[in-house]
């Protein structure tokens, strides 16, 4: 077949097959590039008018956060002025005009994020109904100094703080630190107070000498006999009573051989999980922690609880429920490791919590610090309760000074139980009641005796 043939310009020129597929190409080609630039063009416009919708929701959320600013602004304003109300009438002597109940906070409009702010005037309003000292205001006004120092935004002073660098050293004087302490000892049971207890009664009677019969038992008289052969394990086996078990009676005595016994067990054990940096968290509280302080009230059931777990922590709860502006949405509370319910007047109160940070080796500051914030702002929202409660039923403020709560924190092999009382103006003083160390190996088993005493005088 003969090629076609075109008129030119002064020739005739012959198209083959080859031009016209260079032609078919360029032609592609022109229509590509023509649609990427219509495609490039009409991105260019979605992009535009993306960018303008953006914008003006933006500007809708920028208005928003300015009025919700505005909002909150307006109600501590309003929150302020009724606290300087009630204080101008205190100091003319006037105050038996103020009201025994303290403006509800859970009615603010305060969002989420305020949730904390909410707590602190929450518990704040019940200084207006209280005639503060001049020592416990200057206290109060060296804290409001300290606005880096998480725990002085709560007026959590925390008396067992060993780093001497943190700020309770250098915004308190020594005279500040002693009158905190002779306040939190005040509070405190006394010893006098103990020895008329049916505990002591009974530990003198049944539990101590079961604890040095043990104690004897798995005593090593050399460092040198850091082995099970050191032990009297039939004496530590025995039968803790005679006659017929009482569970009231006997339960007590149960307990202080399984503590003896589980040491014995772990002695004689080729693998020490209070040396074994792999062991979990879960376990060494199951193993050890909770046997110790957490079974210690198994027996009192119904009247206290020592619940143990991931256990939601339920007083938080309710705080942040009764200041959350959104009445639609039900926040959840902390979890905490253990936390211990004691029933009074048919209502059941949070009044101490547990926290263990990891296992018995593992070295973490940061969680132990955090650990221990979470215990002490737990501990401060149930005496907040704790006093509402029983101001509900006519209480005086006599009659509620020595409401306390407890916190345990484990690091460690370390246990610090901790105790915190309030003061007449919103001063929160913590201390430690009672620490101890669990031991590790067998030449230091003796401390049992300890363990077992400070623990059953705390329950």
């Amino acid at each position: 077949m003969a090629p076609a043939a075109h008129k030119g310009v002064g020739l005739l020129v012959y198209s083959t097959p080859r031009d016209w597929r260079l032609r078919g190409l360029k032609r592609k080609r022109d229509e590509g590039a023509a649609y990427q630039s219509d495609l490039q063009n009409e991105l260019s416009k979605r992009a535009l008018a993306l960018e303008k919708i953006k914008t003006k929701k933006q500007i809708r959320l920028a208005n928003n956060n300015f009025r919700s600013a505005v909002e909150r602004s307006n109600n501590i304003a309003k929150i302020w002025k009724i606290h300087s109300e009630a204080a101008v009438k205190i100091h003319i002597g006037i105050a038996n005009e103020l009201t025994s109940e303290a403006p509800v906070l859970s009615e603010s409009s305060y969002d989420d994020q305020c949730r904390e702010e909410d707590h602190q005037k929450h518990v704040y309003m019940q200084q207006s109904e209280e005639i503060i000292s001049t020592e416990i205001q200057t206290l109060l006004t060296k804290m409001e100094k300290a606005k880096d120092n998480r725990l002085f935004q709560y007026y959590i002073v925390n008396l067992a703080e060993q780093n001497l660098a943190d700020v309770m050293y250098t915004i308190f004087t020594a005279s500040d630190r002693v009158l905190m302490k002779k306040l939190w000892k005040e509070r405190e049971p006394t010893v006098e107070h103990m020895k008329r207890t049916s505990r002591k009664t009974k530990w003198d009677r049944m539990i101590k000498p079961l604890v040095e019969k043990n104690t004897s038992a798995m005593k090593c008289w050399s460092v040198f006999d850091d082995d099970a052969d050191c032990l009297d394990q039939e004496v530590i086996l025995e039968k803790p009573f005679d006659g017929k078990f009482v569970f009231k009676t006997h339960y007590d005595l149960l307990w202080v051989r399984d503590v003896y016994q589980r040491f014995m067990l772990l002695f004689a054990s080729p693998i020490n999980i209070l040396r074994d940096s792999a062991t979990s968290e879960i376990n060494y509280r199951e193993c050890f922690v909770n046997p110790i302080i957490v079974k210690a009230f198994d027996d009192l059931v119904g009247k206290i609880t020592f619940n143990s777990g991931e256990v939601e922590c339920e007083v938080r709860k309710r705080q942040r429920n009764e200041t959350n502006s959104q009445k639609t949405r039900v926040n959840l509370g902390p979890k905490h490791d253990g936390i211990l319910t004691v029933h009074v007047n048919a209502k059941s109160m949070e009044v101490g919590f547990m926290e263990v940070v990891g296992n018995a080796v593992i070295v973490d500051p940061k969680k132990r610090a955090g650990d221990r914030e979470k215990l002490f702002k737990a501990m401060q929202i149930s005496i907040f309760y704790q006093r509402q409660h029983h101001q509900e039923r006519g209480a005086t403020e006599d009659q509620i000074l020595n409401i306390q709560s407890f916190g345990i924190l484990v690091y460690q092999r370390d246990v610090a139980m901790y105790s915190m009382h309030r003061t007449n103006g919103g001063l929160y003083i913590t201390d430690v009641m009672e620490n101890f160390t669990i031991p590790d190996s067998a030449d230091q088993a003796y401390v049992l005796e300890e363990i077992v005493n400070k623990v059953y005088f705390f329950k």
